[in-house]
């Protein structure tokens, strides 16, 4: 089986992982968690929408943990957030719907 891809190295993905933080549209994920009282807790405090800053943070302990667990293919997830790794590189979503057969 041959390959198509570059397997990206370490530095590379946390390179990605710098330009997916920088691009992705966190304020229209704070947006969606607003309107529909999507709600976190934070071992503090009740419930409550994060701020736009703890989503960032929250996305980028994401990103750097799937990068960090040394396998080619990873996924690590909470609250909507959801960081994909592939040989390839890495994906950042927020999953609001899924279903699988």
């Amino acid at each position: 089986m041959t390959k198509n891809y570059d397997v990206k190295s370490m530095s590379d993905l946390y390179i990605q992982a710098d330009n997916i933080m920088q691009n992705f549209n966190f304020e229209k994920v704070y947006d969606h968690m607003k309107s529909t009282k999507w709600a976190w807790h934070d071992g503090i405090e009740e419930h409550r929408v994060p701020s736009i800053e703890q989503i960032k943070s929250t996305a980028n302990y994401l990103l750097s943990a799937v990068i960090s667990n040394g396998d080619d293919v990873g996924m690590n997830a909470t609250g909507g957030l959801q960081a994909l790794k592939f040989p390839w590189g890495l994906s950042l979503n927020f999953i609001y719907e899924h279903s699988q057969g």
